[in-house]
């Protein structure tokens, strides 16, 4: 395998959102475009709904191939074994579509091997989660090389999920995004970055049938 003798510099974001799903789905989507217009580079997210819960793959309009069997962990050894729960949008994202009840029971160990995987095809992973404690959470904050923990603009800064990740995650891993809903727009910072977002941006985008945002609206990482 020629890649086997590549250093693998796949990036893995993990974002622990304390917002409302809609909100998340809008931003996760419109900075993986963005990150992927600047990098030119491969992106995957990874749509780790609950049961009957909310999922990245609805939010952006996609159906995952139709898999005739829950996964198991060797699927997560390979592209090839783990393509059934792939999906990819026009955009050109690709969405992994995994029941969280499984990763957070039967197949939790198979969580590293698939990290492996998702890093050696794709160039950035991101892992948009909510601010709901638990060991898969934990798992992708400690494998990340970045985490995000989102907020919306007002929300109380030294929330209890803020002040694990403090203690959890080196500062140089850790940064703060947070939805500006009224304040002027302001420059980002080292480990702050700050997105215009007005109230109810995400539902609303979703509500009007697509979470792309036009390009009025930078939900960009740059400067």
């Amino acid at each position: 395998d020629s890649r086997a003798a590549v250093p693998n510099t796949a990036k893995v974001y993990t974002l622990v959102a304390a917002a409302p799903f809609e909100e998340q789905a809008v931003l996760v989507g419109n900075l993986a475009v963005s990150l992927m217009t600047q990098t030119r580079r491969k992106l995957l997210i990874v749509d780790l709904p609950s049961d009957n819960g909310p999922s990245y793959k609805t939010a952006l309009k996609l159906s995952c191939p139709s898999a005739d069997r829950k996964p198991e962990a060797q699927d997560f050894q390979s592209l090839d074994t783990l393509r059934p729960w792939i999906a990819s949008h026009p955009s050109g994202l690709d969405v992994l579509c995994l029941p969280r009840t499984l990763l957070e029971g039967d197949l939790a160990a198979g969580v590293y091997p698939l990290l492996e995987t998702l890093r050696r095809e794709w160039d950035y992973v991101l892992v948009p989660l909510g601010d709901r404690p638990g060991r898969i959470l934990n798992v992708f904050v400690e494998e990340a090389d970045r985490v995000f923990y989102v907020r919306e603009e007002g929300a109380e800064p030294g929330t209890p999920m803020w002040r694990q990740l403090e203690k959890a995650v080196p500062p140089q891993r850790l940064d703060l995004l947070e939805l500006q809903r009224e304040s002027p727009p302001r420059r980002h910072r080292p480990g702050r970055f700050y997105i215009p977002w007005g109230p109810n941006l995400g539902r609303n985008a979703l509500a009007a049938g697509t979470p792309f945002l036009d390009r009025r609206h930078d939900v960009s990482l740059r400067g």
